[in-house]
């Protein structure tokens, strides 16, 4: 429909797909309205909305071919919330503590600029300005996480927020880059993966998280897979990702699982909204935290080896 915005490959830029649509939604968003989808945008449901995703015929990505406007999102994303989806702060913290394991052991780099996209409240955040990060560039265009995003960095004297990559000055060079799952949210991949190659050292260090269209869980809950959703234009697989980094340059690139914790009864409620279950039965689970891999992928990488 003339309203959404129209999409090539957003990886290699090619406009052919595999013929078949891989994944369509019980409610189709490219043949509704705006307003009609706008109500979908925010929490899990049996029925869900959200883009057909297509395979690229010549690099095999996953992406919408249809998608949401720069205007639209603009809207959507303003205020909208944290990311917690009601899991408690200690247990969000054990899941960010362990990504920064990976990305210290991996090569983080003290004492330089350090960038982070989507950074959300700022959990991560804390980990690296505690860590020795000499300046923080945090892209964060929620409006309703700022104050404890900036407590988050409190450890650091020199922190800027931006709403949008573009707006910071570019002669700053970033020695690290980190986004927790911001990769499938980025409408022109190539192009701000290229923006932000470019802003970064000879010698920097790249750090993600994204979701993995090809795990087992994927396979087994199929559309019901919760990052089918109307906040991904585009979801990855460990190829997929990697081949995005090195058409960036990027080398030495890592690609592992990563574990989750969450709650028990949390995961139960989850369970119930995506089936259409009364959830009145979570109230008998403990809340003891569970190590779980749900399908997402761990990514380091650097400019130079």
């Amino acid at each position: 429909m003339s309203h959404w915005l129209k999409r090539d490959c957003p990886l290699c830029g090619s406009s052919s797909v595999i013929e078949k649509a891989e994944v369509r939604a019980p409610y189709v968003a490219d043949e509704m309205s705006f307003e009609e989808v706008a109500e979908f945008w925010r929490g899990f449901r049996k029925d869900s909305c959200f883009f057909t995703f297509h395979r690229c015929a010549d690099c095999g990505l996953l992406y919408c071919q249809n998608y949401f406007t720069d205007e639209q999102l603009s809207s959507l994303y303003s205020n909208m919330g944290d990311n917690s989806a009601g899991v408690a702060d200690a247990v969000l913290e054990r899941t960010q503590t362990g990504y920064f394991k990976f990305f210290k052991n991996y090569g983080f780099q003290s004492n330089g600029n350090y960038l982070e996209l989507g950074p959300d409240t700022g959990l991560l955040t804390k980990n690296f300005a505690t860590a020795g990060a000499s300046s923080m560039y945090l892209v964060e265009p929620n409006n309703e996480v700022r104050n404890e995003l900036r407590a988050s960095a409190s450890a650091v004297t020199d922190v800027h927020i931006y709403d949008k990559f573009a707006d910071i000055p570019p002669n700053v060079k970033f020695a690290t880059v980190a986004g927790i799952h911001v990769y499938d949210h980025l409408v022109y991949l190539k192009d701000e993966l290229t923006k932000i190659s470019q802003q970064c050292d000879s010698s920097a260090s790249f750090f993600l998280v994204v979701h993995d269209e090809s795990s087992f869980l994927r396979k087994v809950l199929k559309r019901k897979w919760p990052p089918f959703c109307l906040q991904h234009p585009q979801l990855f697989n460990p190829m997929t990702i990697e081949k995005a980094l090195i058409d960036q340059g990027f080398v030495d690139v890592e690609v592992k699982k990563s574990t989750n914790w969450f709650p028990i009864r949390h995961i139960g409620s989850m369970i119930s909204s995506l089936f259409g279950l009364n959830s009145v039965w979570t109230r008998y689970l403990p809340s003891r935290e569970l190590p779980l891999r749900l399908g997402n992928m761990i990514v380091g990488a650097k400019l130079t080896s």
